[in-house]
């Protein structure tokens, strides 16, 4: 199963945090979740990389998309 997130502008929400962490805690576990940034100029999609990191269980399960321009 894949699990695809757009997101635009979610750091002060913390929006990343919050989906990623919904889709970790259920029991299915054959996923692969991929975060899509649509060009946003706030600080949640570097944080979220950073999280991910941490987490060396998910890191292979989570792909970001980045996007330059909107």
């Amino acid at each position: 199963m894949c699990v695809v997130v757009p997101s635009y502008k979610n750091y002060k929400r913390f929006r990343y945090f919050f989906n990623l962490h919904t889709i970790t805690q259920q029991h299915y576990s054959n996923y692969h979740v991929v975060i899509i940034d649509d060009a946003s100029n706030d600080q949640g999609v570097r944080n979220l990389e950073q999280e991910v990191k941490g987490y060396p269980e998910i890191r292979e399960k989570v792909t970001l998309v980045k996007n330059d321009n909107r």
